[in-house]
C-alpha cells in the first residue's frame, strides 16, 4: 500500500511539471505530492498489537488530509475556468462526491477500508477523466 502512494505521487507530480507548472496546477502537485509522502510515513496498523510510530502516524494523517483539501481545491479551479455547463456540474458533482466521501469517512468506522476505496476512484475517474491542466 504505501508502494502505491508513493508510485502514485510521484508520478502525478512528475506528469503535472511535466506539462508546465502553472498556478491552476498547483492544488494538483500539492496533492501529488501529499499522496506520495502518505507511503513515506506509516499509519497506525490495522491491528491494536502491533508495534508502530505514533508521529509517523499523526504526519500521515495530516499528509491525507492535505492531499485531500489540495485535491477539493483543485476540482474547484477546474470548475471556475471550465466555459462548458456540462463539464462545470461535472466537476460539482465529483466535488460533492469527494466532500461526501471525505465527511462519511469518519462516520463509518467499521467501512472506512471501502469509504477509502471509493473516494480513491473517485479521484482516479476525474484525474483520468475531466482533470485538464
Amino acid at each position: 500500500m504505501q508502494f502505491g502512494f508513493l508510485a502514485f505521487g510521484l508520478t502525478l507530480t512528475a506528469g503535472v511539471l511535466y506539462k508546465g507548472l502553472t498556478w491552476r496546477s498547483m492544488p494538483i502537485l500539492m496533492y501529488g505530492l501529499c499522496v506520495g509522502l502518505t507511503g513515506v510515513f506509516c499509519t497506525k496498523p490495522f491491528f491494536d498489537f502491533d508495534h508502530y510510530s505514533e508521529i509517523q502516524s499523526m504526519i500521515h494523517s495530516a499528509l491525507a488530509q492535505l492531499a485531500g483539501v489540495s485535491f477539493t481545491i483543485g476540482i474547484l479551479v477546474q470548475s471556475f475556468f471550465t466555459k462548458h455547463k456540462r463539464e462545470k456540474w461535472i466537476h460539482l458533482t465529483f466535488f460533492i462526491l469527494v466532500i461526501g466521501l471525505s465527511a462519511s469517512f469518519g462516520l463509518v468506522n467499521n467501512y472506512q477500508g471501502i469509504v477509502q476505496r471509493l473516494l480513491y476512484l473517485t479521484s482516479f475517474i476525474w484525474l483520468i477523466g475531466f482533470y485538464k491542466p
